[in-house]
């Protein structure tokens, strides 16, 4: 059962989707799992996916892409080989990955239900630096005529205070 879309929504959008079929009811299942990991895949660097526990606090154009990429899948398994059924399909796939691709590369921003963009996830690998103003080791002269600099020792000691 997915988190931020379901197989009652699926359903409504899929005319003539028979739900009372068990296994049809677990390729839509399945079909909202497949497309909610799709949109972690792109989201994730960007965005804290995992705060979007149901359907009420993922932002609405997500559940839109979840829409769209488990329509795809479902058309995609229950096709059976049928070019139209690969044409719908791939049409409502590339159509929300287009879409997550640009949000990826930073093109696009996720918006809230008032129109704001949603603050991105600080990222826990920044890296930061404590070398910016040091001097290296065999930085005294050319490896050819290297010499201990005269007030090597008071610059150590005066670094300490």
């Amino acid at each position: 059962m997915g988190t931020y879309y379901t197989t009652t929504a699926l359903a409504t959008y899929l005319i003539g989707a028979n739900t009372a079929d068990t296994a049809t009811a677990n390729v839509m299942a399945d079909s909202i799992d497949s497309a909610e990991s799709e949109i972690a895949k792109y989201l994730s660097k960007r965005y804290s996916v995992g705060d979007w526990t149901t359907a009420a606090l993922a932002p609405p154009i997500v559940k839109t892409w979840a829409q769209w990429l488990s329509a795809g899948f479902y058309y995609e398994v229950v096709g059976r080989g049928s070019k139209e059924s690969f044409k719908r399909s791939d049409r409502l796939i590339n159509r929300a990955v287009d879409n997550l691709k640009l949000v990826n590369s930073g093109e696009l921003d996720i918006l809230d239900t008032s129109g704001s963009s949603i603050t991105e996830d600080s990222s826990p690998y920044e890296v930061y630096s404590n070398t910016d103003d040091y001097s290296p080791t065999f930085n005294e002269d050319t490896n050819t005529a290297w010499k201990v600099d005269s007030t090597k020792l008071e610059d150590i000691a005066s670094s300490r205070s």
